[in-house]
């Protein structure tokens, strides 16, 4: 390629990126934010008020649930990140806890989707022996006790007025 078409081809990339992070993922976020509270209250009205009997996917739900909802209460924060121009408004420790919570949040749902299929295979291809693998006791006792991530986050300081807040796979612990 001839340098002003590289650099024509390397500027629309920029652009693209610049799309996709301040009007793309934020339209996202704001779609899963609703959607999600929309959809996980009404599950945690069912659960507290006409769940009977609570077994261990019930447990492992409520977990879901609760993580799901604690999850999309970060998003407003990403959301207005994104849409100031990646510029982090709230402060380096805001920064930290939200980036935690995201990520520890994020995790806790994969791991209570995985306790879910696994006590759903143990009950259907091992029924008798799933009745002592877990117990309902041992399974509030399963979830994970997060342990404090907030060195994961980096505050990068761009000027005196532009804060980012950015997730860093080199900072975990």
């Amino acid at each position: 390629l001839e340098p002003k078409a590289e650099a024509d081809f390397c500027g629309s990339a920029d652009s693209i990126l610049d799309t996709i992070q301040r009007t793309l993922i934020p339209a996202t976020f704001l779609f899963i934010l609703f959607v999600g509270l929309w959809l996980n209250f009404p599950i945690i009205w069912i659960l507290m008020f006409r769940m009977k009997r609570w077994n261990r996917s019930t447990i492992f739900l409520c977990n879901l649930v609760f993580a799901d909802i604690i999850w999309i209460l970060t998003l407003p924060f990403l959301i207005c990140y994104h849409l100031n121009q990646l510029h982090w408004i709230f402060g380096d420790s805001l920064c930290k806890i939200i980036r935690t919570v995201y990520h520890l949040c994020y995790y806790c749902s994969i791991y209570f989707v995985t306790c879910l299929s696994v006590d759903r295979y143990l009950a259907i291809v091992h029924p008798l022996k799933s009745l002592w693998v877990l117990n309902k006791q041992q399974s509030l006792m399963k979830p994970p006790i997060g342990r404090s991530f907030l060195r994961y986050s980096n505050i990068l300081q761009h000027s005196e007025k532009h804060l980012g807040c950015l997730s860093s796979k080199s900072n975990v612990a």
